[in-house]
């Protein structure tokens, strides 16, 4: 087996992730969440650490009661089981840049939604790779809604509103973007703006290659 699989697949380290993907950050929350001791979760962390998957950050002025010492995964890995007659292998890899948005669709448990987010992929690459960020903020029967990070929105915004794409059997779907420089979000969030606080509440990462959800998702937690 795969080292790096093998050590992340132990079901310890791999709720442990989970954990921490869905906000429970501190290993007090973590436990509770895991039904195990507060000192077992701290070890788990501990190691997670040591390996390099996960970031450790201490907050100066956590409130009474909380805990100071927050985690947040460190490295994207996938991790890939191809089971057949002949041949069981189990891989692990860094996605490269122009692979996360490839993988980042594969979650979708809804065919159609699939199709029409793999074809925007492939007929629309210099748009997404033009942007730092793409993320989905709403999926509806005959549109997809982006929120998209790029430098130079003014450019983005000249070329591309929304683009149409059709099914082989008929359905056409509408891909629109509401697009911002990183400096516009930041501002909204600070200011507790609603149009920005919603959109980042409800974005799911597709393409964001300098983290950038993940830090305004922190933003808008530690904003007060």
């Amino acid at each position: 087996m795969n080292e790096e699989a093998a050590f992340i697949m132990t079901p310890q380290r791999w709720d442990t992730l989970h954990a921490i993907s869905q906000g429970h950050d501190a290993a007090t929350s973590i436990a509770a969440q895991l039904h195990i001791s507060t000192p077992y979760a701290a070890n788990q962390l501990k190691l997670l650490e040591a390996a390099g998957y996960l970031k450790k950050e201490k907050k100066k002025h956590a409130k009474i009661g909380k805990p100071r010492t927050h985690y947040t995964i460190n490295k994207e890995l996938i991790i890939i089981a191809a089971i057949k007659q002949d041949k069981t292998q189990l891989l692990s890899f860094k996605p490269a840049k122009n692979m996360s948005f490839i993988f980042n669709t594969l979650f979708s448990n809804n065919e159609e939604e699939l199709y029409f987010l793999q074809k925007f992929y492939y007929t629309s690459e210099d748009l997404i790779f033009s942007t730092d960020m793409m993320a989905l903020i709403d999926n509806t029967n005959d549109s997809m809604h982006f929120l998209v990070i790029t430098p130079d929105v003014e450019k983005f915004r000249k070329h591309y509103s929304s683009i149409t794409l059709s099914h082989p059997e008929g359905k056409e779907k509408k891909i629109v973007f509401w697009s911002h420089t990183l400096e516009e979000v930041q501002t909204g969030l600070r200011n507790k703006e609603d149009y920005y606080v919603k959109k980042i509440r409800q974005a799911a990462p597709f393409w964001d290659d300098q983290a950038h959800l993940d830090n305004l998702k922190q933003l808008l937690e530690e904003t007060p």
